[in-house]
């Protein structure tokens, strides 16, 4: 069976035959007590096993920490994608995609291939990036037209070696998320990947808690 997710979940052959708690136990990993059978640090390696997709987020919370110029911000971020898809940049593997978990952050997602707006975008991030807030939602706009340029820059480079870019739609992860915000419809300037009057249409993913949409260009 193709997997396409970044992690599987722990069912194996005596799960045949289960419980009603048994199956929820073994879907909802939430729900799952990891530390009753896995060493620290082995039950991700368990579920990560062969599926290595390189996760968006990972590689730019860690450059959003730094006070770099936007130009160096870019390029050490395209660097690193690409080491992630051609290197050993993903943990020390190569991997077979992308995924983001932007959609359930900023909702509507358009391509951006302009680095002026992405640019200024940084700089009203790194002023607001510590600033205290009121409403719940108001964090995971800050910085929101940096954070699609960056993103459009690795559709790019998944287009460019067609690999998939996965998103994470549907339901779930509230209250660290705003659940309205993540509908697959909200993609739709995305799967277009419209650039100087030319529909692309990247080849995207879509996760969903229950079900799955897959979209090929």
């Amino acid at each position: 069976m193709p997997v396409d997710d970044t992690h599987c979940h722990p069912l194996g052959d005596k799960d045949a035959h289960t419980t009603v708690d048994g199956f929820i136990e073994r879907i909802a990993l939430s729900a799952f007590p990891g530390p009753a059978y896995f060493p620290e640090g082995v039950y991700v390696k368990y579920m990560l096993k062969e599926h290595y997709i390189a996760r968006v987020e990972t590689i730019t919370d860690e450059l959003f920490e730094q006070d770099l110029p936007y130009a160096e911000l870019r390029d050490r971020f395209v660097a690193r994608v690409r080491d992630a898809l051609d290197g050993t940049g993903n943990f020390g593997k190569r991997s077979v995609g992308m995924k983001s978990y932007l959609l359930p952050d900023i909702g509507v997602i358009h391509p951006i291939h302009d680095d002026a707006p992405a640019a200024v975008s940084w700089e009203e991030f790194k002023r607001t990036r510590q600033a205290k807030y009121t409403d719940r939602t108001e964090p995971n706009q800050r910085g929101k037209v940096l954070r699609e340029r960056l993103l459009t820059l690795a559709l790019e480079e998944c287009l460019e070696r067609d690999m998939p870019m996965q998103f994470h739609t549907g339901d779930g992860e509230a209250p660290y998320v705003t659940l309205r915000n993540q509908h697959p419809y909200y993609l739709e300037e995305l799967a277009r990947f419209d650039k100087a009057g030319l529909l692309r249409m990247c080849r995207a993913v879509c996760w969903m808690k229950r079900k799955r949409c897959k979209q090929r260009g």
